[in-house]
């Protein structure tokens, strides 16, 4: 695509480096390509902008290299663009994915401290998080926390608090969460 635009004398924008750094930070061993073109946006002028910080943040924490993503995110802040959900959620899914928990926390709490309003995905991760290393009840705590914020659980929230159950042998409560899931 990038040769066809330099044949063409197209100059790419923010909005392609933006794309190839998503595309290459969610591609399993691609995450030196995800940075070398997040690099290009300022070689060719131009100042990153909340998509592509997040798509690089998203891209360490899928690695789990979350020294690098808190790095990432801490560089984000020194831009002063305004923050969303997006680089918050990337770091919670991060800590989750690895069962910090302490950490999970952390970075709902300072999401929340900014007024932002956390979605779906926030809580869907959080569910996941808890669930996923033995933490069924908390998992539930969060579940609780979605519904209240009007938000509708989706088949990943019912299918992680399914998973949890069964992991801890609490099979008649996963039956009960599994029946809810097919009313809702």
């Amino acid at each position: 695509m990038l040769e066809v635009m330099k044949t063409e004398d197209i100059r790419p924008d923010l909005y392609t480096f933006s794309t190839l750094v998503s595309g290459y930070a969610k591609a399993d061993g691609k995450m030196d390509l995800a940075e070398g073109w997040f690099n290009q946006i300022y070689a060719n002028g131009l100042e990153p902008n909340l998509v592509s910080w997040s798509a690089l943040i998203d891209g360490f924490c899928r690695l789990g290299d979350m020294d690098r993503a808190l790095a990432t995110f801490q560089e984000l802040e020194k831009t002063g663009l305004a923050l969303n959900e997006y680089p918050f959620n990337a770091m919670i899914q991060g800590y989750g994915r690895q069962g910090n928990l302490t950490q999970v926390r952390r970075w709902y709490q300072a999401l929340v401290a900014r007024d932002i309003r956390p979605r779906l995905i926030t809580y869907t991760s959080l569910v996941e998080a808890f669930a996923a290393h033995g933490h069924v009840e908390e998992a539930f705590e969060w579940f609780e926390r979605l519904q209240a914020a009007g938000l509708r659980p989706d088949a990943v929230v019912y299918t992680s608090l399914v998973a949890g159950l069964v992991r801890r042998g609490d099979v008649a409560r996963a039956r009960s969460v599994f029946r809810a899931m097919q009313v809702a």
